[in-house]
Order: structure tokens, then C-alpha cells, then sequence
């Protein structure tokens, strides 16, 4: 009896070219830049998206309006903590930094200076924002005064 042979090799053989065939197209194919995917075009806005945007918008400027009425009152509470501790008004904002009463004098929303008004011993306190056009004494002006809401 003749012994047997092995079985033959041949299919793990074929499937060794075909993987590195498969591969070598895969290469070529991406060095000649036919597998990248195509670009998409930008978003068009349309009538549609007009009116979230516009809600937005009016969204963004309410958030503003009410940060700048929070931060003049942040500032009132501190100018009236310096006037209990000093008995005076303090001469600007800056001064409520340098005593402790606040961490840092903030800018309002458009970024600019806060305006305090007060009288020297403190009976009447006034923190403005100039609001959106930066004006003063204008309908947009937010004003925050000692007498509460």
C-alpha cells in the first residue's frame, strides 16, 4: 500500500493571492484618490430656517439683557457691602476689586464698563449697563438701583 500523499495546499495557496491582490487594488485605488468620499456640498439656508433663526437671535439678546441685569446687581450687593464696612461710597468699581467686594469688576454683554452712581454716604446706589447701542439714558439702558425690583 502506497502511503498518502498530504492533502494538496493549493486553496490556502489561492486565497493568499487573492488577499494580496485585494489588497494591492485596495492601495492603488487610494493613491489615485478613488476611494475618498465625495465632498458634500454646504448646507443652503432657506425660507424655512429663517424663522429659528430670528428665534434665536431674540433668544441671544433676552440671555444678554438678563446676564447684564444679573452682574449690576452682583455689583450693587458689593457696593453695598463697601459702604458698610467703609461707611462711604466707593469712588469707582475698580475700588470694589481692590477692597475684596468682588473677585473681578466684569464688563457687561457688548463689553463695556459697568456706571455706578451714588451719593457720597451711600443713601442712593444706581449700576447701569449702557446696553445694546452703548448710549446712555436711552430705553435700552439696564438699570439696577438700591430701592429693589
Amino acid at each position: 500500500m502506497r502511503p498518502r500523499r498530504p492533502r494538496s495546499r493549493v486553496p490556502l495557496a489561492w486565497s493568499s493571492v487573492w488577499t494580496l491582490a485585494g489588497s494591492v487594488v485596495w492601495a492603488v485605488a487610494i493613491a489615485a484618490g478613488g476611494c475618498t468620499p465625495e465632498p458634500k456640498p454646504a448646507p443652503v439656508a432657506t425660507t424655512a430656517d429663517a424663522p429659528a433663526g430670528a428665534a434665536l437671535l431674540a433668544e441671544l439678546r433676552q440671555a444678554k439683557l438678563e446676564l447684564a441685569e444679573n452682574d449690576a446687581r452682583a455689583i450693587l450687593m458689593a457696593v453695598k457691602m463697601h459702604v458698610l464696612r467703609k461707611a462711604t461710597c466707593p469712588p469707582d468699581l475698580a475700588t470694589l476689586e481692590r477692597d475684596r467686594e468682588l473677585r473681578k469688576v466684569p464688563h457687561d454683554p457688548w463689553d463695556r464698563d459697568y456706571v455706578l452712581e451714588c451719593t457720597g454716604d451711600g443713601a442712593s446706589m444706581l449700576v447701569i449697563s449702557l446696553g445694546p447701542d452703548g448710549e446712555r439714558d436711552t430705553k435700552d439702558d439696564i438699570r439696577v438701583d438700591d430701592r429693589g425690583p
